[in-house]
């Protein structure tokens, strides 16, 4: 499997990562299911509804999906790191990813982790949300759920039609 660099931006704060390139609908997937299990976590400023935060990012993917290859990666970066940061608790993500070790950090130390990790989960997004396939992302609904608001969301795939003739 090839692998490619992450934006020039990522690379200031980790030495020279890269990813393999997954298929749009798994990428689309993934990002559903991070948006979900990540929303169910208080978020900071975020519009009316849990479910206004998960549309505004399922409508910042497909944009920049639509426009994958025109914006090229950088461009894609630019584009979904606000909505990223808007939509995600990124400080509570970098400490559950950090774990335990969260603890023996520096406030600076944190912060600079923290920081280096919404680079990253928006390196990562402008990575593989790079095409368009006639995708939907569409919140269905939201429940109450013990840690917040579960949202409820599909992915439409485009299906297309093949008509059989008889000669």
């Amino acid at each position: 499997m090839a692998k490619r660099s992450f934006p020039a931006i990522f690379n200031q704060a980790i030495d020279q990562p890269t990813v393999p390139k997954m298929p749009v609908c798994k990428a689309v997937a993934f990002a559903a299911g991070l948006g979900l299990s990540m929303l169910s976590y208080p978020v900071h400023a975020a519009p009316s509804s849990s479910g206004d935060t998960v549309q505004g990012l399922y409508d910042a993917l497909l944009g920049t999906m639509k426009n994958g290859r025109t914006l090229g990666q950088s461009g894609r970066f630019t584009q979904l790191e606000p909505v990223i940061r808007r939509s995600f608790d990124i400080a509570s993500m970098a400490r559950l990813a950090v774990g335990p070790s969260w603890a023996n950090l520096t406030e600076a130390q944190r912060q600079q982790l923290t920081e280096s990790f919404g680079r990253y989960i928006s390196a990562i997004y402008a990575d593989r949300f790079d095409s368009y396939g006639g995708q939907k992302l569409e919140v269905t609904g939201e429940q109450s759920a013990p840690s917040g608001v579960m949202v409820k969301s599909q992915i439409v795939k485009l299906m297309v039609s093949r008509s059989r003739s008889t000669i």
